[in-house]
């Protein structure tokens, strides 16, 4: 008879588990706890960890690398990345641990014993007995004032803490790849402006040689255009240079070899901004979306919720719990000899502990979880304030990028026109070399100021985003 009992109750305290544990999905009760039974059986593990963990390795395009590529280059490669997924699975973990805290536990231990009996002198024979054992137990706890639902909210909080985190990791390497990738477009626009320069530069000395052939030029004229030609060809070099470097800082920072090559699409500077068009709203209302969306001051709302739950998950270890317990015992107790008689004993019990006095022990650790919640409180003060601060920063860089933009567009088209005047009056005899070469000079040097404000704006735009919180790989093209 209490052995039927003990199989009832067996039942009952799994149907009680399965529907107190966590809210049915779709109506089945039994769907949370054997969603996935071999892999994720208490369901904690989030979408994002299952659909974005695995990384498809993009490999360098053959052609000309996009923005788009390249971040997912640098996120599939970088082992900050990596480790911030590990982070988060070990959180989840963390998370099943505190779930698994509302069901029971079982446990059934085998044994096969020969016990051999002696008496000393005068007494009956020796005996021995050989056979088997079977100790099963089934413990759960029924009541424990709310310690098991705070350890699994701080839980839940500190998994979302970890995926912050992650994206916190994301927007650093997102930052370091933009820099990385404008620094070659910018490189490369640089040396194309530099090689035009002493294309212009040699054209100009061959014209004035001509010159020269047919009388209408002094020596003079020829030599400070041969050395125009020097200086050109110098800082194309030092401009190639340059680019080689970007490119290799690039490549690494994509987890590339360094001499992996790269070709980036041509830097465009036929972008115009126009007033109201350039950064997105106003001041406040980027200060205002970065504290909902940047994921540093996610993470740090994360923990301090976590904090204060777990607060309450140690005010709760000093109050009384409730377990309940089913024992069978088969030919014998645990530890000891083999029962000379086969015998059978099923226990079942409740047992109701209460703290009363621990040293004062647990009076510091709630102590202590305050004082950290109040930490991760002035923490989360802390990088809001360095954050929107940052915010501050990038969105004069971008409010002074769209001027610099305008003012270089301005000064490319006015030297462009003054070359060309300069170009009609020499050949008309009304200009010397010397303002040739200062308008050829300018010239170069505006194109220079545009190819360096075109990158500067969209730098900065993509700062702006990556800063608040509020880049979108959609916004890449």
């Amino acid at each position: 008879m209490s052995a039927r009992l003990a199989k009832v109750a067996c039942m009952v305290v799994a149907e009680l588990c399965v529907g107190i544990l966590m809210p049915a999905k779709a109506g089945n009760p039994m769907a949370v706890l054997f969603s996935d039974p071999f892999n994720d059986p208490l369901n904690v593990m989030p979408a994002r960890l299952v659909n974005d963990s695995a990384c498809d390795s993009p490999q360098v395009p053959g052609g000309s690398l996009d923005l788009e590529t390249a971040v997912d280059l640098a996120l599939c490669n970088n082992p900050q990345i990596k480790a911030s997924w590990a982070e988060v699975k070990a959180q989840a973990s963390e998370l099943g641990i505190s779930r698994a805290a509302y069901l029971p536990t079982l446990s059934v231990n085998l044994s096969s014993l020969n016990t051999r009996t002696n008496y000393d002198d005068v007494g009956p024979p020796a005996t021995s007995v050989r056979g088997n054992t079977v100790y099963a137990s089934l413990a759960w706890r029924v009541l424990d004032f709310g310690q098991r639902a705070a350890t699994e909210k701080s839980s839940q909080a500190l998994l979302q803490a970890a995926l912050a985190s992650h994206d916190a990791s994301i927007q650093k390497i997102l930052n370091a790849t933009v820099s990385a990738y404008f620094d070659v477009q910018t490189a490369a626009a640089t040396w194309q402006s530099r090689q035009r320069s002493e294309a212009t530069a040699a054209e100009t000395l061959e014209s004035i040689r001509r010159r020269e052939a047919n009388g209408l030029a002094a020596h003079g004229d020829v030599l400070q255009a041969a050395a125009a030609v020097a200086r050109a060809a110098l800082n194309q070099s030092r401009a190639q240079g340059s680019y080689h470097k970007a490119v290799a800082i690039l490549a690494y920072t994509l987890g590339l070899d360094p001499g992996t090559p790269l070709v980036l699409p041509v830097l465009s500077t036929e972008k115009v901004i126009t007033d109201g068009d350039d950064v997105g709203g106003p001041l406040a209302a980027w200060l205002d979306e970065v504290v909902v969306s940047h994921p540093e001051i996610r993470a740090l709302q994360a923990q301090r919720l976590a904090s204060v739950e777990r607060i309450r998950a140690t005010r709760a270890e000093g109050l009384p719990t409730v377990d309940f317990s089913i024992n069978s015992y088969k030919n014998g107790y645990p530890g000891q000899g083999l029962s000379a008689l086969s015998s059978r004993v099923t226990t079942i019990g409740v047992a109701l502990n209460i703290p009363i006095f621990d040293g004062y022990a647990h009076t510091y650790r709630v102590r202590k979880a305050e004082a950290q919640a109040e930490q991760t409180l002035q923490q989360l003060a802390d990088i809001q304030h360095i954050v929107r601060e940052e915010v501050v920063k990038v969105y004069a860089d971008v409010v002074s990028a769209s001027a610099n933009l305008q003012a270089a567009g301005r000064l490319l088209n006015a030297t462009r026109d003054t070359l060309a005047s300069a170009q009609r009056r020499y050949r008309g005899g009304a200009a010397d070399i010397v303002e040739i070469l200062n308008a050829q000079t300018a010239l170069a040097e505006a194109e220079l100021e545009s190819v360096s404000s075109h990158a500067e704006w969209r730098s900065a735009h993509f700062q702006l985003l990556i800063t608040s919180g509020k880049f979108d790989v959609t916004r890449l093209h």
